[in-house]
């Protein structure tokens, strides 16, 4: 049997490719604007799908139990979520990065007020549900106006 003889071979041989895969230039592993743009892409349509999303709940809420108000505006804060995930793994150059940051904080408080409006539904506590909603307004004009620098800074980056 010729098997147990190959055993420290192999070893040797995957050995070997560790550490070849561990080099290589640090430079390559920075993601270039062309990447960034592709991957945001997808993420700015669930934006800006979220956005409608919200818009038609807040508007529709007067029509909801509290009960309904409550899993609508759970599953917003959801689909959020694995937004705001997204956005935080989207790998940016670093001169990017401040702008990035700012979005996925404005998209995070955004999510936050989408959890308050939830659970004062859930509550049926209508004055934290109205305050909450203020909340979020207020906080959607800032989900606009770092999502334009955002988009701004990675398109003149592309330039």
């Amino acid at each position: 049997m010729t098997t147990p003889r190959l055993l420290p071979l192999a070893a040797l041989l995957a050995v070997a490719a560790l550490i070849g895969a561990g080099c290589g230039s640090s430079s390559d592993d920075a993601p270039s604007v062309a990447d960034a743009q592709s991957a945001y892409s997808s993420i700015r349509t669930q934006i800006s799908g979220l956005g409608d999303s919200i818009g038609g709940a807040i508007t529709g809420a007067s029509r909801q139990t509290d009960v309904q108000l409550a899993d609508s505006f759970a599953q917003l804060n959801d689909r959020a979520q694995a937004t705001v995930e997204r956005l935080r793994a989207l790998e940016v150059p670093d001169e990017l990065s401040e702008e990035h940051q700012a979005l996925s904080d404005a998209l995070d408080q955004g999510t936050g007020d989408l959890a308050d409006i939830a659970r004062a539904a859930r509550a049926s506590d209508a004055d934290a549900a109205r305050q909450a909603a203020q909340q979020l307004i207020a906080d959607s004009q800032r989900i606009r106006d770092t999502r334009a620098a955002f988009e701004r800074a990675l398109n003149d980056a592309a330039k």
